[in-house]
Formats: structure tokens, sequence, C-alpha cells
């Protein structure tokens, strides 16, 4: 089912977003238009800024060159438009931007940096590998003191993450030793650390690294990181993903519990929330709504907590109550991706109610849509609109989602997508193609629980019937 809190997004658009973190000195949008975030004295930013927002690119570009020929620490005026154009989500301009800055200055390596940081966000590994290593050459000649160690960062802790794809843990750790020389007080970085550690067969030094995450985001007043202890049970949830079920997760899991039980309220509900999702993957639903309750106890208003208690109410079937809590989600933050995309799924559940079904089906596409319509590419958009059609019999236009999902999610789609997919199959008359995804997500030995197996096996056995039936009827008569 389509409700994680988090989706990565696949268009260059989005991507940006996480390529940007390392753009300096160059102006942030706030309100309606750019705005320089620059230290003065740099008039000429200023002044730039305000041509943007009037449209006149040529004048802005101009005027940031100019400045630059005065301020050389600043970086290219392409890099800044890049970053303009992507505040104003205009995608395409600012890809155009990106490659100019290539093009423009092929000695200054923040460019790189910034291809590589989208290429990891669209999966391309390959690609993101290339680009770091080339920021990573071209550093060694750079000068620009400022910007160099913010560039050296985002470089190492690319490299970092290309490795961490690749599950390549020995290289991985050697560049995040060299990330935590150059900020020994990143927190996501010892995270990062932990992780390779644990991969590396040393859980007892991943949780030690963990621990010092939490003690500096304590130390920074931030609250912004998970327990130790449920960070170590994710590792376990995946090592033991692998085939071997020591327990270790569950047993990690309540010592998380545990460990925030005596924090302030507020700070227990990312805990819990893990521990719900957790829970809900593995099927012990009543433990997941266990902490479920206690969040909602805790923050009556959190809209997270609405939405977590909204998705166990579409694990139980019970569409009318996650209506509910998502629609008190989606009110509180309109703009919620996991509130309108989870509603959509609750209201297309009640289409078969003879008296509220087709309304209920309009209301769902109506936020089905314009989510997909915003994020095109994302795998849970695509996945809940083609259900949405298929609960509106419109099987040509649910292929077509369903399967752009399949694409999407590189091979790699959830059981409830693929269930979705089976069932349009189905529909359809491609019952081989049906019968495939449904062995695959009813596989005892390989498949967690997912909230539509009950509809999943009640599909398999029409497919087989269908299947035995083609083949009665192609088999010629016996003499």
């Amino acid at each position: 089912m389509s409700f994680s809190y988090r989706y990565f997004a696949h268009t260059f658009a989005l991507a940006i977003a996480a390529a940007l973190s390392c753009v300096q000195s160059s102006p942030a949008q706030t309100g309606t238009g750019a705005k320089p975030d620059v230290k003065e004295p740099y008039p000429g930013v200023k002044t730039a800024a305000e041509q943007f927002n009037q449209r006149n690119v040529d004048g802005a570009r101009k005027t940031l060159e100019n400045e630059r020929r005065v301020h050389p620490e600043l970086p290219p005026a392409d890099l800044i438009l890049f970053k303009w154009f992507a505040d104003v989500n205009q995608a395409n301009m600012a890809r155009m931007e990106l490659e100019r800055a290539v093009m423009n200055s092929p000695s200054d390596p923040e460019a790189f940096v910034l291809l590589g940081n989208i290429a990891l966000q669209e999966r391309r590994v390959t690609e993101a590998d290339m680009d770091f290593g080339k920021a990573k050459e071209l550093l060694a000649s750079f000068s620009v003191a400022d910007r160099k160690k913010v560039i050296e960062t985002q470089t190492v802790s690319g490299l970092a993450s290309v490795a961490e794809a690749r599950e390549q843990w020995k290289i991985a750790e050697k560049y995040l030793d060299d990330l935590m020389k150059i900020a020994p007080k990143d927190v996501i970085a010892l995270q990062r650390q932990a992780r390779a550690r644990f991969w590396l067969g040393d859980p007892g030094e991943a949780y030690k690294l963990l621990k010092q995450a939490k003690a500096i985001d304590k130390e920074n007043k931030e609250n912004k990181v998970l327990t130790p202890e449920a960070l170590l049970a994710q590792m376990y949830d995946a090592f033991e993903g692998e085939g071997s079920k020591t327990g270790n997760a569950e047993k990690w899991y309540r010592n998380a519990l545990k460990a925030v039980a005596s924090e302030k309220g507020s700070e227990q509900i990312p805990t819990r929330q893990v521990v719900a999702l957790w829970a809900l993957s593995h099927g012990k639903v009543d433990f997941a709504k266990e902490q479920s309750d206690e969040c909602l106890k805790i923050a009556q208003g959190s809209i997270e907590a609405q939405i977590l208690r909204g998705v166990i109410a579409l694990w139980e079937k019970d569409y009318k109550t996650a209506e509910q809590y998502f629609q008190k989600a989606h009110i509180q933050s309109p703009i919620n991706f996991a509130a309108k995309n989870n509603l959509a799924l609750a209201l297309c559940e009640q289409g078969e109610d003879e008296k509220e079904g087709p309304g209920k089906l309009d209301q769902a596409l109506g936020y089905a849509l314009p989510n997909y319509q915003e994020n095109p590419k994302n795998v849970d958009a695509l996945s809940t609109l083609g259900w949405v059609y298929y609960k509106r019999k419109q099987f040509d236009q649910a292929g077509l989602a369903l399967q752009q999902a399949l694409q999407a999610s590189g091979g790699n789609m959830s059981s409830d997508t693929a269930c979705y997919l089976a069932h349009v199959l189905f529909q359809i008359g491609k019952n081989n193609e049906a019968k495939g995804l449904l062995d695959a997500i009813l596989d005892v030995k390989t498949s967690k629980p997912f909230s539509m197996r009950k509809e999943a096996e009640a599909l398999k056995p029409k497919v087989d019937a269908e299947l035995a039936k083609k083949a009665k009827e192609a088999t010629p008569p016996s003499k």
C-alpha cells in the first residue's frame, strides 16, 4: 500500500532539491522570488535577484558575471541561476544552467557535485561515481577556500554514497572516515559510519557510533535523531530480511520503546512511529495500533500521528476510519503527499458501496490525479492512481499507470502495487503475467505481510482457473 511518509522522487525537479545542499553563497528563494542569502558586500547579487524576479534572465546573468569579476569567491553565474530556477520549480531551465556551468566553468568542481547528487537521487550510480570522481580531481587545484571545504565535504560524502549504493562497505567506511575528519560532529555522517560498521560485522561499534550521534544531536538541541536502539533495529531488520531470522530487530525495537519511555511526549513520537511501521510490515497490526494510539494521546494534532493511524485503519480494512484520519491530516497540510495519496486509497476502497460508491470514486480520482501530475514518476502516486482507475473500471488507464509504477520502481515494486497490477492483468486476460506476480508476492518463504494479501489470495484461484481452462481448450481431443 502506498503509505510511506517519505517518498523518493525520480524526476529531475525533485532530485535538484537534494543537490542544492552544496550550493554555497548563492541566492535562495523566499516569498515569491529570488533573494540573495550571501553576505554583504555583494550588491550585484541583490540586483541580479531583482532582475531574475522580473524575468530578465540575461540581465541577471550579466550582472552576476560582473559581480564575480570583483568577487571571484562567488560561484559561477550559471550555478547561481541554476539554484534560482530550481527554487521556483523550473526544472528544465535549471538543467540547462547546470549544463551551461559545466561548459563555461570546466575547472569548477561544484557543478559536478550537483550532477552527482542528482544522479544518486535518480539511482544512476555509475554516472554519480564519474561525477564525484571528476569533482575530486578538480578539487586538487581549486583555490577558493570558502567554497572548497563545502564542496570537498559534498564530494567525499557523494563517493561514500556511491559505495553504500553498491554495498561496498569497506570502501564506504574509508570515505566516511575521511568525512568525519572534515566534519567530526556531522550527525548524519556518524550514522552512516555506524551503518557501514554494522554491515562489516561489528554491531557493537555501530551502536557506539549511533549513541555518539544522538549525544551530538542533544547537545545541539535538535532532537531530530532517532534513538540509537531504533536505528540499530532498522539495521538488524534489513540484515534479517536477507534470511538470518535471529529476532534481533524486534528485540532492539522493544529496547527503543524502553529508551524513549522517559523522554518528553513529543520526543517519543518518531520512535513509536518507526516501531509501528516495522510492526505493520511484519503483520503485527495490534502492536502497531498500540504505538499509533500512544502517538495520538501524546499529540492529537500531529499530522504524522494521524497518517499513521489512518494507515493502520487501511490494513484493518476500516476504510471510513482511514478516510477520517487522512482527511484531518490533509486539512492541516493540503500539500502533504502521504495524506492525499492515502486519502485517495481510502476513498476508492469504498467505491463498491451502493450509496456512496460513485461519489467516493470521483473524490478518490480528485486526489490521485493531481498527486500524480505533481509527481509524475513517483511510484506511490502512480500505484494509487492505477488502483483508483481500476476501481472505476477504467482498465486501460489503470494498466498504463501501474506499468509506469513498475518502470519507476526499477522492477522492485511493493507487494501491494504488484497485487494491483495482477488485478488489472487478470481483467484484461493476461493471466500468465498475473500468475507470475501473484506467485511472487504470495510465496511464504520470501514475502512479508502486506495489506492486500487477502485480495491477492482471493484472486489467485481465479487466475489459475482461467489458465487451466485455456490449457484445456488448447489440448486437442484424444482419438
